[in-house]
Order: structure tokens, then sequence, then C-alpha cells
């Protein structure tokens, strides 16, 4: 028998558990889930319902997804040095971890994003700005320090240590820009967008279609030289991402976990055929960026002669990513069936180590569950 799960209440807050559509008031009170009152949205809703999207009861499973693409975000920041020397595998797999890693965890910042109290415009200074202007500071430091300073080891190509910024293989990547507080290092940049995102939603939110809106910017500003500068291009890019998740939140719909083994193989199809499409385009056509997906640097940097069609390629890669992130979530199972299989190993170990049955005996495992 499946034992009982007991969620933990969340208090509500700046970054809480979502309680799920229905699982309380504050949605039904809270104006940033308020659906468009001139009935503008309703074509979005009736498109997303008949692709089968449900409301998220299970806002554990929320928890879980940023785990895993966490993880992976890790794995693929350790493969991405490898891939800039050259090595076809790790490229073929950064690819595929770039295609729907950082859309669907800005989705799922969407999701959760609501009205901006007092509360929650402290919050973004306190958990957003100042760590990233503390942690932007020191990756300057370190890097004044390893890679400005004049060093007596030369680099095994035959060239000196000159002045760089992130480096792979010991190499200086000049299209960094300068050392500043505007040119965020690494993956710092998801800080700086996310208070973007959470300060634009408001607004955004105004007009109508906002997501396609964004989409047709995201698919512009890629012919414009912004750069990574305060990471506006990384946030225009992502933006509609970080709406589609708030919008679905609006209307009580979320990507479900497949229900049935057809959902499932489907799902399970569409990541096979995204990573086989990456690998056959590294091992097979000689591709070796991961911008196409990252979604950082103009076309012209990216394609070069081929930049004209930059904006149709980002159009095919919000499509791709949408599927493959769907995809993602379908074969997310529910937290409390990861919950619950765990309280069942628990039990059935307190057991083989002999608990006698008796006055609370044999409820040992309960208890803890």
């Amino acid at each position: 028998d499946a034992l009982p799960v007991v969620m933990a209440q969340t208090p509500a807050g700046y970054g809480a558990i979502p309680a799920g559509p229905g699982g309380g008031a504050s949605m039904a009170t809270n104006p940033a889930f308020a659906p468009d009152a001139d009935g503008s949205d309703e074509t979005f809703v009736i498109f997303f319902r008949r692709l089968g999207l449900k409301p998220e009861a299970d806002p554990y499973r929320l928890d879980v997804a940023k785990f895993l693409l966490v993880a992976l975000v890790v794995a693929g920041n350790l493969m991405h040095p490898f891939a800039a020397m050259g090595s076809k595998l790790a490229c073929a797999l950064h690819n595929f971890m770039a295609m729907f890693t950082f859309p669907a965890f800005v989705l799922i910042g969407g999701y959760v994003s609501a009205e901006l109290t007092q509360r929650r415009r402290r919050a973004v200074v306190a958990y957003l700005l100042i760590p990233y202007v503390l942690l932007q500071s020191a990756y300057v430091g370190a890097y004044v320090l390893l890679y400005w300073r004049p060093s007596p080891r030369d680099h095994p190509g035959g060239k000196e240590r000159a002045g760089g910024q992130l480096t792979y293989d010991w190499t200086p990547q000049g299209d960094w820009g300068p050392l500043s507080l505007a040119m965020p290092f690494g993956d710092l940049w998801y800080l700086l967008a996310l208070v973007q995102f959470i300060m634009w939603r408001p607004f955004a939110m105004e007009m109508k279609h906002t997501v396609l809106v964004h989409m047709l910017l995201g698919c512009c500003v890629g012919y414009t030289t912004i750069g990574r500068f305060l990471t506006l291009h990384r946030t225009v890019t992502h933006l509609p991402f970080f709406l589609l998740g708030h919008t679905l939140r609006r209307h009580g719909m979320f990507f479900p976990p497949a229900a049935s083994f057809p959902g499932r193989a489907i799902a399970a199809a569409a990541l096979l055929v995204a990573a086989g499409g990456c690998f056959v385009a590294v091992y097979g056509f000689g591709h070796r960026s991961s911008a196409v997906w990252e979604m950082d640097s103009s076309y012209h940097t990216v394609w070069g002669a081929a930049y004209k069609w930059g904006g149709v390629i980002q159009a095919f890669a919000y499509v791709a990513t949408t599927v493959v992130t769907a995809a993602f979530f379908a074969l997310l199972p529910p937290a409390a069936a990861v919950y619950v299989q765990q309280q069942k190993q628990g039990g059935a170990g307190a057991g083989a180590a002999g608990s006698k049955p008796g006055k609370g005996g044999g409820g040992g495992g309960g208890d803890g569950g």
C-alpha cells in the first residue's frame, strides 16, 4: 500500500513554492495571476489546453525540475571547455543541454513570478542584485590576478598569457569585452536577466499576444550589436520563455507528466531526435558552436556572412527549444511518486533490520513518512 504523503506548508513570499491552481486563495486574489478581462488571451488558452496542458497539482514537481536543470547546467559548464578544445562528443552533448536547460529554468521562473510587493522588491535587491555585485567583483579580481599580470609560464602554443578574460584551454577569449560590472561572467548573466524579467513582466503582460510579440523581438535583437552588455541580448531572447511560464500560471496550466506509455514514448522520442540532431550537426556537418541555443550573440558573430538568415534560425530555435522543454517536463515524474517510493524503501529497510511489529513497532516507517 502506498504510504501517505504529507506536503509541508511553505510560507508565501518571493520565491515561495506555488500552491498550484486551486491550492489557495493567494492566486485568486493576486492581480499578477488574473486573466485578461477582455478575453484577448482566449486563443492562447484554447491552443494550449488542446495540447493537453493541465493545472500543476504537484508544486514540488517544480523543485525536482529545478534540481535536475541545475545539475545539467553544471554538467554543461564542465563540458564547455572540452568542446572548445575540439571534443566532438562534448560539443554535441553541450549543444543538447543548452537547447532546453536555461529556457526551462526561465520558464519556471516566470511560472512562480508574482506581483512585486514591497517585500518582493527588497528580495530582488537582497537575493539577486547584491549577490551579483559581490560575485562579479570577486570574478573580476580573480581574473585580473590570473590573466592580466605578467606570467613566466608560456602558453602551450607558444604565446604568452596576455590580457584576456574567461579562458578555454588557457586561451583568452577576446569577445567578453572589458572587465566591469556591466559584463557578467559565466552564468551570472542569469541574476541580471532575472531582475530584468521581473521588472518588465508587469508591462509585458499589458500587451496582447505578449509571448508572440517578444518572440519577434527575440528574433530581431540578433541583428543588433548589444552583445553581453548588461546581458541585454540574452534577456530579450529568453524573455518569451519567462512570459510563457507566467501566462501558463495565470490560466492554471503547466506541462503535465505524461500519464500513458504512448505519451512518454513521444516525449522520449522528441528528446532522442533533438540529441540525434546535435550529434549529426557536430559529426556530419562540423558544427561546433552552441551559440544558437545560448542566444547570447549577434547573428553576424554566430553565422558570419549568413547573418541575414539569423532571424529565421532564431524562430526555429524557439520552436525546437519549446518542444524539447515540453518533452523534458512530460518525462518528469510527480514529486509525490518519488517521495512515496523512497518511503517504501525506507520502510522495507527498517523491517529487514529486525523491527518487531507491536505497539509502535511496525509503524516506525509510517511515522517517518
